[in-house]
């Protein structure tokens, strides 16, 4: 108890997630249904509704009594963390890497009756995800309640039983046990059973999440290697290069640039030394030189303890035995503000990649993406990371898993930035038929990122390499 006190006065100010048996679905599946339902006990129906849906950094868990909204970047490393506001209020860790996970998600907070006598009920929660097996796990502190959900989820349907156990009562107080079933690509059927033989019975639209590492199964036009390699060897380094050279089913590299205090361009990913040192400070806070003097491989393995970070001409350098194979995806990270910044990046980079292989431009910041629009000469491109929608209605912010949406989405950032090609992450791999389709019609290519080693490329003309490299 003495440990959930500290929790809770540590997170009094924080924010929140979803149900235990919604923490179950998170990398699972997302959905929008309405019906009825019909409490036998009482002889009487009511409305029902559940919305849990969006991507990160927004996601709506909207239920009778329940209104919560999910932010924060927990798919992408070095931010694994989650906020949220409304009934639930938690601070937590989701890791969306690995299929299989024991501890995939773990967060504490408190759950708000705002709709009710305004309690509060401190809680602890754990989800654990293995393949299609999802377990959610949340043990209220006031109530002394133990939540547990299992879902198992597939294309065609989702099944999911929920228990809520009461420590003082010493029973079962509540369970229910729902199955959704996919119709097809729009329309899902939700059949509920609940505690007191309450019977639910709604439609709607719902979105099974694949496992990341299914993306590797699916018919792809070429592929790339995602900051040289994130799984052998530290990212970016020496060699991670040198893994993804002796590669043979890439047709490009990936790497990150950020600038150091004193002009110079790095391949860094993080925006800070955290994740690799346990530094503070950030990239355009040191000189390259004293970058240099850091191991940035001990984070990684001991076996590449004394690694260290690159500078652009070093990258270019290395891969220069790439330029008959391929090219290089430079991701414009943190490079300084305004036009300047942006003409000093480009010189720069095509005079170290001059006599190595060709460069695309790729930026996930849209101030840089209106700036590579207009100053990326004629023979060379770019491309935009598609990780939020700006200007867009917030009601399509995230919400690409319906599948209206994502062309109507992806064809405003199209009109927009007039990019050459746009990278999304692989939990859209569903939408590839889409993607095809979009890439034929607009001439941009699309890259699914698959959270680890690889990008996998749809080509606008089904072509075996990126066409932007030519």
């Amino acid at each position: 108890m003495k440990i959930m006190r500290i929790s809770w006065f540590l997170l009094f100010a924080g924010i929140s997630f979803c149900h235990a048996y919604d923490l179950g679905r998170t990398s699972q599946e997302k959905y929008l249904f309405a019906g009825g339902t019909y409490l036998s006990e009482e002889g009487a129906g009511e409305i029902y509704y559940d919305i849990f849906t969006g991507d990160f950094p927004l996601i709506l868990d909207i239920h009778p009594g329940h209104f919560s909204v999910l932010s924060g970047l927990p798919m992408h490393r070095p931010t694994p963390f989650f906020f949220g506001f409304g009934t639930d209020t938690q601070f937590g860790y989701f890791d969306a890497y690995n299929t299989f996970n024991l501890l995939q998600t773990v967060s504490i907070g408190v759950t708000l009756d705002m709709f009710g006598d305004r309690s509060v009920d401190k809680f602890l929660t754990i989800g654990s995800r293995f393949g299609n097996l999802s377990h959610g796990f949340r043990f209220y502190e006031d109530t002394m309640r133990f939540q547990n959900a299992l879902t198992w989820s597939t294309e065609g349907f989702t099944l999911r039983g929920e228990t809520v156990y009461g420590i003082g009562e010493g029973s079962l107080l509540d369970w229910d046990v729902t199955l959704d079933v996919r119709v097809d690509r729009f329309l899902s059927l939700r059949c509920s059973v609940s505690e007191g033989f309450g019977v639910t019975l709604a439609a709607g639209i719902s979105h099974y999440d694949p496992p990341l590492d299914r993306a590797a199964e699916l018919e792809w036009d070429y592929v790339g290697a995602h900051r040289g390699t994130m799984m052998h060897a530290p990212e970016n380094s020496a060699a991670a290069l040198l893994y993804a050279l002796e590669r043979d089913d890439i047709t490009f590299i990936e790497t990150d640039m950020n600038v150091t205090s004193d002009g110079e361009y790095m391949a860094i990913h993080d925006l800070s030394f955290l994740r690799y040192i346990g530094m503070f400070d950030s990239i355009d806070e040191l000189t390259s030189g004293e970058i240099s003097r850091l191991d940035m491989g001990r984070w990684f393995s001991s076996d590449f303890a004394g690694t260290r970070a690159l500078t652009m001409q070093e990258v270019a350098d290395t891969l220069i035995p790439f330029r008959e194979r391929g090219g290089t995806l430079l991701e414009v990270k943190l490079i300084g503000e305004g036009e300047e910044a942006m003409q000093q990046f480009l010189d720069s980079a095509r005079e170290e990649f001059s006599d190595s292989t060709p460069v695309s431009y790729m930026t996930l910041y849209y101030k840089n993406a209106d700036l590579l629009k207009e100053m990326i000469r004629e023979d060379e491109s770019w491309g935009l990371a598609a990780l939020n929608f700006p200007g867009l209605p917030s009601f399509l912010l995230g919400s690409g898993f319906i599948y209206p949406l994502f062309e109507a989405e992806m064809s405003e950032i199209i009109r927009r930035y007039e990019p050459d090609y746009i990278m999304i992450t692989s939990d859209y791999m569903e939408f590839a038929d889409e993607a095809r389709a979009l890439a034929a019609e607009t001439g941009v290519d699309f890259l699914f990122w698959d959270f680890k080693d690889t990008i996998y490329g749809i080509s606008r003309d089904g072509s075996d390499h990126p066409w932007y490299f030519d």
